[in-house]
């Protein structure tokens, strides 16, 4: 007569209790990941909708002295903050306004950076009426520039070419 087996064993319950258990650490990595993953694409859009700002306030001229023009709206970055200041023709920065100086506070462990090929730049902008890219100084360039978001894990991009339009689809 033979005897029924009635349960599992010590070692069919401990390789059980393994698979699940890594199973368990690949999941929460995976669920991790796409949450930081997330949250980055948040901060690039937030940062691209300042730019796109930007690049309205140069297309349409709106300074609060009607009478003045605009040649140039220049966005800066400048650690985890973002200025966006309008230049008019005769050079001067039109500043103190909040509508054309916009800063944004970014997370401690997010940082951006600005090619220009692949040359580094902290300024650029978006000449007025047209809206095309320009340095520093205002003169035309040929782009693209890529600004990347990043933090420890991941990093997300976005390009304005030289017309000045921003493509969030950049990865």
């Amino acid at each position: 007569m033979s005897k029924k087996k009635l349960g599992f064993t010590l070692i069919e319950l401990m390789v059980s209790v393994t698979i699940v258990l890594i199973l368990v650490g690949i999941g929460s990595y995976s669920i991790n990941n796409f949450i930081q993953s997330k949250e980055m694409y948040g901060v690039r859009d937030e940062v691209s909708a300042q730019i796109k700002l930007a690049r309205s306030l140069a297309t349409t001229n709106q300074l609060p002295d009607k009478t003045t023009d605009l040649k140039y709206v220049r966005v800066s970055f400048s650690g985890k903050i973002i200025t966006i200041e309008a230049v008019k023709n005769d050079g001067e920065v039109e500043t103190g306004s909040p509508y054309f100086s916009k800063d944004l506070e970014l997370d401690e462990n997010v940082s951006i950076s600005i090619l220009d090929g692949v040359t580094a730049v902290t300024s650029f902008g978006f000449l007025g009426k047209s809206g095309r890219l320009v340095d520093i100084n205002g003169v035309t360039i040929a782009g693209p520039i890529i600004v990347t978001v990043s933090n420890v894990v991941n990093s997300k991009s976005f390009k304005i070419n030289d017309l000045g339009i921003i493509n969030n689809n950049e990865d």
